[in-house]
């Protein structure tokens, strides 16, 4: 590997490794999503995915999320418990299909306006192409690491 592909590949570790601990603070969930406070981070995911997707089967679910069928059962539970989410049985098989309630709806329709506002906010200063370009190489990087990764 050539130095400038080092550098690249040092860059990119201390970014990513950088970005992990930030993702993982809590006050930076609670500037994000200031109106879910009292949902996990995982939660908001599960929740944003099966928007994004619509009803799915409980092991497509933990799949996705690289869990136990049993962590996503108790996942889904409390987003039941919190009235975002519910289960139904598929007739033909008897596998357990998620979808979201009304409020899961509203809930997502919360998280993505919160998420708009902020990252707007702190974007605000980028011209539309550096804006794009962030978006392009993210996306870039996103697909590889799903790809290395399955």
């Amino acid at each position: 590997m050539s130095t400038d592909a080092d550098e690249t590949v040092a860059d990119l570790h201390r970014l990513f490794s950088g970005l992990s601990r930030l993702a993982s603070r809590m006050r930076l969930r609670n500037a994000m999503h200031p109106g879910i406070r009292n949902l996990a981070q995982t939660d908001a995911w599960l929740l944003s995915h099966l928007a994004a997707t619509g009803p799915a089967r409980m092991s497509a679910l933990a799949e996705w999320q690289a869990v136990d069928r049993s962590t996503m059962t108790a996942q889904v539970k409390r987003l039941e418990r919190a009235g975002l989410a519910r289960r139904h049985t598929d007739p033909t098989d008897r596998a357990s299909i998620v979808t979201l309630t009304e409020d899961g709806e509203a809930a997502c329709s919360e998280i993505r306006r919160e998420a708009s506002a902020f990252f707007a906010d702190i974007l605000s200063d980028w011209t539309p192409e550096q804006r794009r370009e962030l978006i392009e190489s993210m996306t870039r990087l996103s697909t590889a690491l799903e790809e290395h990764l399955n």
